[in-house]
């Protein structure tokens, strides 16, 4: 009867322990959701188009390319980039 009295013990007091940690588990998760979706917002706002370009202009001092500034390659690239694909593929033994 003791035996039967201290397993019972035994396994209501293991069933509230695991309790309290299911609960941390899930407040430390609603934590790291709420993290992420707040890395999330920063990542977008660091990509903004409109703030890399205030930046390009105001701190890099950038500004938009007057007509004949820019001049296309003449050729295809094509060869080229197999080239480079050719010496970027290392060798197999």
């Amino acid at each position: 009867m003791a035996g039967c009295l201290l397993s019972y013990a035994w396994q209501h007091f293991q069933s509230i322990q695991l309790r309290y940690q299911v609960e941390q588990l899930e407040s430390r998760r609603a934590q790291a959701a709420e993290l992420n979706q707040q890395l999330h917002l920063e990542v977008a706002t660091l990509r903004s188009p409109m703030r890399v370009d205030a930046i390009a202009r105001e701190q890099l001092g950038l500004t938009t390319p007057v007509p004949g500034q820019i001049t296309p390659m003449d050729g295809s690239n094509e060869a080229v980039l197999a080239q480079v694909r050719a010496v970027a593929q290392p060798s197999r033994p």
